[in-house]
């Protein structure tokens, strides 16, 4: 099983009178198994050591993005609420300057309770100014006038008193009023006869 091989370096066998004998292919010397098995398994332990880094580090960076994530998610969460209070912080502001100019334009008054009547979604803002248009707030004025006519408490009169006068007409015949009383009851009395 063994055959002769020549060397191609300057040390011929034959020269040398030694005769080399090369062993099947097929087969390998222990030690050298033994060195490579070693060095395969030194090699497999690196590559499961390395692998299993790997593995520890992607899900080190997955938890790491969850943590983002949530952190993202509950930054959106807050970010959402903030907006749609200030929204509603906008919409209450733009409603007061409405029932305010609206309250201007009324002849009489509105008690606070009937506030709520009031049809500010009529009403219009030019968004580059922010000045409530005229022509929208006259519609609303009209239509709130139609509807709710009774809420409006009307300016009294000129001449005229809102409550009971503090020296009432007694329910006495002129025949039996002292003149004092003719006197000091006069006007009502002629509004009475009238």
């Amino acid at each position: 099983m063994s055959e002769a091989i020549q060397e191609p370096s300057g040390n011929q066998p034959e020269a040398s009178g030694q005769k080399v004998e090369v062993e099947n292919k097929d087969t390998v010397a222990y030690e050298t198994h033994r060195k490579l098995l070693a060095e395969k398994k030194k090699l497999q332990a690196e590559l499961e050591d390395f692998r299993k880094a790997q593995t520890e580090a992607q899900e080190a960076q997955e938890a790491q993005r969850g943590e983002y994530k949530k952190l993202w998610e509950s930054t959106k969460s807050d970010l959402d609420k903030y907006k749609s209070e200030l929204e509603q912080e906008r919409q209450g502001r733009q409603n007061f300057v409405k029932v305010n100019k609206f309250l201007s334009r009324i002849d009489g008054k509105i008690d606070s309770k009937y506030l709520d009547f009031v049809p500010t979604d009529m009403i219009h803002l030019d968004p580059e100014t922010g000045k409530i248009d005229d022509m929208s707030l006259d519609k609303a004025v009209e239509a709130f006038m139609n509807e709710h006519s009774l809420l409006i408490q009307k300016p009294s009169a000129v001449g005229t008193r809102d409550r009971a006068p503090s020296h009432a007409v007694p329910e006495k015949k002129i025949s039996e009023m002292s003149n004092v009383e003719l006197a000091n009851n006069w006007g009502d009395l002629l509004k009475k006869i009238k």
